[in-house]
């Protein structure tokens, strides 16, 4: 976190009210995943469904940007 603003202390405040800004990133490992796309379902010639998997990983990485008041 860091400090952006501190305002003036008040008689009715114990402490002065600080506003902070706060950063995080978080990198998510996953693991592998199957799916299907449009067009990889196919029938067969005996009405069997065929279809294509295809695989992907799925890590991902998240941003989150806040403010904190404490009074």
């Amino acid at each position: 976190m860091f400090k952006l603003y501190t305002f003036p202390k008040t008689k009715d405040c114990k402490t002065a009210p600080t506003i902070f800004l706060d950063l995080k990133v978080q990198y998510m490992l996953g693991e592998e995943a199957g799916y299907l796309k449009e067009g990889d379902l196919k029938r067969g010639m005996n009405d069997e469904i065929l279809y294509t998997e295809n695989r992907s990983k799925t890590d991902f990485i998240t941003y989150q940007v806040g403010f904190v008041f404490q009074l």
